[in-house]
């Protein structure tokens, strides 16, 4: 039976994705994508405004929080890995951001004491 503090983190994380949800493909090398829905954490990103008025993403680096629930392909359950590729539509763009380091900071790391999410640092890959 689950205690209070991990129903607590349960519910911390399906009210994220509900409010924060965007949908990301993950590519994995040598692997079959999957697509979850993942909460934006931290964003470092530069945006030009372009002639009709959107946003062009320039350059950035972005977090994404993920249900360690979410993250199984075809062999089954796996952890980030520095390379793995984040594809999401920004503003009617894609995107591919790249999982990897950011400054001292590790690819990815666990965002709650439960172990029930992680925390990954991306940075854009194609301009």
């Amino acid at each position: 039976m689950a205690t209070q503090a991990e129903r607590g983190a349960a519910m911390r994380n399906r009210h994220r994705k509900l409010a924060r949800g965007v949908t990301v493909e993950i590519t994995r090398k040598g692997k079959t994508p999957i697509t979850i829905t993942a909460a934006v954490g931290r964003s470092n990103i530069d945006t030009n405004q372009i002639g009709d008025g959107t946003a062009r993403l320039d350059r950035g680096e972005r977090e994404y929080l993920i249900e360690v629930a979410d993250l199984v392909d075809g062999d089954g359950p796996f952890v980030p890995t520095i390379g793995d590729l984040y594809a999401e539509t920004i503003s009617g763009v894609a995107y591919v951001f790249e999982c990897m380091r950011s400054n001292d900071l590790p690819a990815w790391d666990w965002h709650d004491s439960g172990r029930t999410t992680v925390r990954v640092r991306t940075k854009q890959k194609n301009s």
